[in-house]
């Protein structure tokens, strides 16, 4: 019993770091949303690799999960595949309300933090269709010869300069 004390322990540990990498994710996501807002390109990209940490730490997280959970398992000789819900059971009941009061609350910010990362696809969508529609805009009407002060039988196609700064 004190080996699944600890196993116990180290799950709630475990979810509660995954608890914190979420509402991690949902700050960087609700900053990600002001930002696109505002067009601060060089801010987003900022967001964008705290975002990808938070990510790769919540991988680790879950791939350690998964082991916690396995032992749990085995430890109460079962061989089912290493689900939270499946090794709850196998817990004290103290360390039980714990993990799914935890749980509980991962899924209620996974779900916030789903809704707030569709917003921010539209409204980068959004951003995409105005940059495409000014481009076209600007490209027409540079591409449109003059009408007035030029020989309209020797008209030459516009040239177009890369300024290197950009």
């Amino acid at each position: 019993m004190p080996r699944l004390d600890k196993s116990a322990a180290a799950l709630r540990r475990n979810l509660q770091d995954q608890l914190v990498t979420c509402k991690r994710l949902m700050v960087l996501t609700l900053e990600e949303t002001e930002v696109i807002m505002r067009g601060d390109v060089a801010a987003l990209t900022r967001i964008q690799q705290a975002q990808q940490q938070c990510v790769h730490h919540q991988e680790t997280l879950e791939a350690a999960r998964l082991i916690i959970t396995a032992d749990i398992e085995r430890q109460a000789g079962e061989e089912a595949a290493p689900t939270l819900v499946s090794a709850l059971p196998a817990l004290p009941a103290r360390e039980r309300e714990t993990l799914v009061r935890t749980r509980n609350e991962i899924l209620k910010v996974s779900a916030r933090l789903s809704a707030l990362n569709e917003t921010n696809h539209r409204l980068l969508d959004k951003a995409l269709e105005y940059v495409k529609f000014s481009l076209d805009i600007l490209t027409n009407v540079a591409l449109q010869p003059a009408r007035y002060g030029t020989n309209l039988t020797h008209i030459a196609p516009p040239s177009f300069y890369i300024d290197s700064r950009a």
